[in-house]
């Protein structure tokens, strides 16, 4: 008895590993496909961890818009950050899912405009192939258009993206395979209109036949701004070292006369200064490493460059304390690499510091070789009522003109004011 009690134990044990076996490669593949999955639609699986993390776009709209059945909703302030979170996931299913792609005429292009869509405009032209993969995480796109525009739009009961690039007059149809019946949805849950666009209003020709503009009042939220007090005991954290790649234990650390701290270890510095700037350098080899798989190709090692290097500004942020994600400005080429510019997204539109961008990055051989940052805290304090687009439009040359909102510094404020582009340039940015 006690020999059959033991066979019938031994047959169970083997039954047991087999179950786990399929289990555990039933979770692989689960994994695997989550990760896919995410991609697709902008998340990230951290490393070393299962959850997956919601990841932003590596480059953040400057303009968001949906029209539903109650007309042009054009959303300003906090409410961009919400309608951005709304219909992310169609956007970055639709760049994700792009098939041939079509020369359009601006009129086609405005007739998709008049018609239910999803569009969010950009401060600068941005590459097609870059945009795809800061919204989606997939490599492979190689499109050579930009879109300074872009709008989800319904093609024959069908998902479809409608853009143009504002620096070369050109419009663009691309078939995508989004979801269909969740574009709709969305645009029929859309808030009441509060918007129209320039073809759509006699008197506005000084603009761009596709800008937006406000039919009411908008008001932006101001911010009191401080800057972090690395000197304070405590200040600089391990967590924020770490995103530097800076061992604590390791690197020797200086107290300089006017106050900045630095820290060295190897060929990298790390100084704190005591407004709020950082700057990360490297002499010689070293840097943060990129993790750029060799086999990608140059247009992919710029887009997984930006992209990373927007986690990571984000990453020092957070480590810090501090407010805001980051979204890709400007990529210049360098010798076996790039200068990578990026800034700061505050309550629903880009900040522009007294130095310009908010973090400068330098790429050499796949790593990080030099960041320069300015971290502020920002508490909201009140709200400014914008100047309306119909009265800056009196300020205006030509036509082909844009507005854009931002936030300047100002005696310890962020205030929101308007700035104009013509013809898809910034007036005197890179």
């Amino acid at each position: 008895m006690r020999e059959k009690l033991k066979n019938l134990l031994i047959v169970l044990l083997g039954i047991l590993m087999v179950v786990m076996l399929v289990i555990n490669l039933s979770l692989g593949l689960e994994e695997s496909n989550l990760r896919a999955i995410g991609h697709r639609l902008g998340f990230r699986t951290d490393r070393g961890s299962t959850a997956i993390a919601v990841s932003e776009p590596a480059v953040l709209p400057a303009k968001l818009a949906i029209r539903g059945p109650q007309g042009l909703y054009l959303a300003g302030g906090s409410e961009m950050e919400d309608l951005l979170g709304t219909v992310s996931p169609i956007l970055s299913e639709a760049l994700g899912s792009v098939g041939k792609i079509s020369s359009i005429s601006e009129n086609e292009f405005l007739n998709y405009l008049g018609g239910d869509h999803i569009a969010c405009a950009f401060t600068f032209p941005v590459p097609f192939y870059l945009l795809q993969h800061w919204w989606t995480g997939e490599t492979g796109f190689s499109s050579d258009q930009a879109a300074s525009m872009l709008a989800v739009v319904s093609k024959e009961e069908a998902v479809a993206i409608v853009f143009c690039d504002d620096s070369t007059g050109k419009h663009y149809l691309a078939e995508t395979a989004a979801g269909y019946e969740r574009f709709v949805g969305q645009c029929q849950a859309a808030p009441a209109g509060n918007a129209f666009y320039a073809f759509e209003r006699d008197g506005y020709h000084m603009l761009a036949a596709h800008e937006p503009v406000w039919s009411s009042a908008v008001y932006y939220p101001t911010y009191v701004v401080a800057v972090p007090d690395f000197s304070a005991e405590g200040a600089i954290s391990d967590q924020l070292l770490s995103a530097f790649d800076i061992n604590p234990f390791l690197a020797e650390v200086y107290k300089e006369s006017d106050g900045d701290i630095v820290y060295i270890e190897g060929y990298n510095a790390l100084q704190f200064s005591k407004d709020g700037r950082i700057h990360y350098s490297v002499t010689g080899d070293g840097g943060i490493d990129l993790e750029m798989d060799g086999l990608l190709s140059d247009k992919e090692r710029k887009a997984h460059a930006a992209r990373r290097i927007c986690d990571i500004l984000e990453q020092i942020g957070a480590a810090a304390g501090c407010d805001g994600g980051f979204s890709v400005a400007g990529i210049a080429e360098q010798p076996d690499g790039w200068v990578i510019t990026c800034e700061r997204f505050l309550g629903g539109a880009f900040v522009t510091e007294t130095d310009g961008y908010s973090a400068v990055v330098t790429v050499r051989g796949g790593r990080i070789t030099g960041i320069r940052i300015t971290l502020t805290t920002a508490a909201e304090e009140s709200s400014a009522r914008l100047l309306p687009i119909q009265l800056a439009t009196a300020l205006l040359d030509g036509s082909n003109n844009s507005f854009f909102v931002r936030y300047a510094a100002s005696d310890g404020m962020y205030i929101p004011d308007l700035y104009s582009t013509k013809g898809g340039a910034r007036n005197g940015m890179e």
